[in-house]
């Protein structure tokens, strides 16, 4: 009777909680925890565990390419590299929506492309949707909303 949906329900189409996987532009990890360690403890906090728990974490490490980091400290990842296990926090717990807030943002053209050419596999072979939030600012090279940038039919400024 409060308006809101029981926890088993969805709203308009929308997933539960546990259905949506998020990658905040700037995701904050545990600096002391290594990758393996990091999606362990989101697995758990999604209620996975044990052998299914141990899998999908090799399964993921090696989707985003960090196997030979899976055992370093993430305090010493780079921006592409926390990036990436950002977007396999995201994805622990095989949500049926991904949300991507500017996923490379920050990140240098050789690992941006890495991360862009990831989602695009991803989109290819699950069934699950991804969604990339766009810059809200316009990028080098974009026009700005709500200016003119053509010639102006009435003149110019300040005469009609």
């Amino acid at each position: 009777m409060t308006g809101r949906p029981r926890s088993s329900e969805t709203t308009a189409g929308i997933p539960e909680r546990a259905e949506v996987g998020f990658l905040p532009e700037n995701p904050y990890f545990y600096k002391f925890l290594s990758a393996e360690e990091t999606l362990r403890f989101y697995g758990k906090i999604c209620g996975l565990g044990g052998k299914l728990l141990d899998a999908r974490i090799r399964e993921l490490i090696e989707l985003v390419g960090l196997q030979d980091a899976s055992h370093r400290r993430i305090g010493g990842f780079s921006k592409s590299m926390l990036q990436r296990i950002g977007l396999a926090q995201a994805l622990v717990q095989d949500p049926k929506l991904v949300i991507l807030d500017e996923p490379t943002a920050g990140v240098d053209p050789s690992g941006s492309r890495q991360i862009r050419d990831l989602i695009l596999d991803l989109k290819k072979a699950r069934e699950n949707r991804l969604a990339h939030v766009a810059p809200a600012r316009p990028g080098p090279g974009s026009l700005r909303p709500g200016r003119h940038h053509g010639p102006r039919r009435d003149g110019p400024r300040g005469q009609s």
